[in-house]
Parts: structure tokens; sequence; C-alpha cells
């Protein structure tokens, strides 16, 4: 362990392990996101990073950043990590690239219509009855949510109705707007554009929203 995470990691490791499914996805979250810093460090600097080198800390929000264990102060890369059924992603980006960067990962499976009255809007419920597959938009566009509110940095701070997917496409395309709450946010604190996107592997769906 102590090869792949620093010391205030194996610490924090440690305070989950009583619940082994939980420290899993923890962990496997930890080393999709030391990976990524790894190859953006080597593309950008030239030069090879240990795991255990590399520290991802979290902030009040939860919102990860990747520092080096001998520089704890300074940021080398601001981080998203999602992770759903065993599966782990992260996106990694040098400090200032975006103004907010958000990926999340959801398993595609049936959910009830009670999820889907609590979390979509009127709007988003026509778009997925007017889609082949109902299951697949409906997991795409929570997952949009998701990548969203991790690009903000909020977590989940407001009603995710007032995130709205306006629009997705087969393709992977997909147009997010925010209202209310989630609108003020953003215009108080960003300056940038949300830009999001999707895509569908075998049972999974992966969604990444940018602010830039």
């Amino acid at each position: 362990m102590d090869k792949v995470l620093c010391h205030d990691e194996v610490g924090e490791y440690r305070t989950k392990t009583g619940v082994p499914k939980r420290a899993a996805e923890w962990l496997a979250g930890r080393l999709a996101a030391k990976r990524s810093v790894q190859r953006l460090l080597a593309q950008s600097r030239g030069a090879a990073t240990k795991e255990n080198e590399l520290c991802i800390l979290t902030n009040g929000q939860g919102k990860p950043t990747a520092h080096l264990a001998r520089q704890p102060r300074s940021s080398v890369a601001d981080l998203s990590i999602s992770h759903s059924n065993g599966l782990a992603v992260a996106a990694a980006a040098l400090p200032g690239t975006f103004e907010g960067l958000g990926i999340d990962v959801e398993k595609v499976e049936q959910r009830s219509e009670n999820w889907v009255e609590d979390y979509f809007t009127q709007w988003e419920i026509r778009i997925a009855s007017q889609g082949r597959d109902q299951t697949s938009l409906f997991t795409a566009m929570w997952a949009l949510k998701e990548a969203a509110t991790k690009a903000l940095g909020t977590g989940l701070a407001f009603d995710l109705r007032d995130i709205t997917v306006v629009e997705i496409d087969a393709l992977g395309g997909a147009r997010l707007e925010l209202r209310n709450e989630a609108a003020h946010y953003f215009g108080n604190y960003f300056t940038g554009t949300l830009k999001a996107m999707w895509e569908r592997w075998g049972n999974m769906v992966r969604a990444r929203v940018i602010i830039r």
C-alpha cells in the first residue's frame, strides 16, 4: 500500500476499511486519478512520477486536487474522480486549464418512476421518451448532471432539476442549462461556458463536463 499511497492517503484509507466495498472503490478511484496525473505530468514536464509521490487531497466539498507529497501546498493537477460497479475513472488537467472539470460514470439500469420524477424535468422526460432506449438516456442525463456538479465544485448542493439537459444526441453531444440557485452560483463564480459530452460502452455510461 505504501508504494501506491502517500502518508496522508494511507491514513484516510484505513478509515474506510470497515466497509470493504467502500474501501475498494476509494482505492480504485485514487489509482485512476494518479495514473491520469502521471500521464499528464509526463507530457507537460517530461518527468516520471511514482504513485506514492502524488497525494490526492480533497476540499470541504469533496473536490480533489493532486499534489506532490513533498510539496503539499502546491497543486499539480485539477481532478475529477468517479466510480460505479467496480469501475473507476478520472480526468486530470493542469491547474488553470479549465474553470471547472467533472467526470461521472454510471451503470445503465432500470430506475423507478419516483427517481425520474425527483431528478428530471418534464423537458428531460420528454427527451428520453422520444429515444429508442429511455434507460440509457436517463442514465446519460443523470451522469451529465453529476459531472456538472463536480465541475462546479459544489457536490449535490442544488436541486438536480436545476441542471437541465436541454439537448442530447446519440453521438455523445449534450447541452446543459442551469436554472435558479445553480444559475446564480455559476454567475457568481464562473465566467466561461459549460461544455458537455457523454459516451456509452457496454452497460456503462461516462459523462464529462468542463467549464472554459
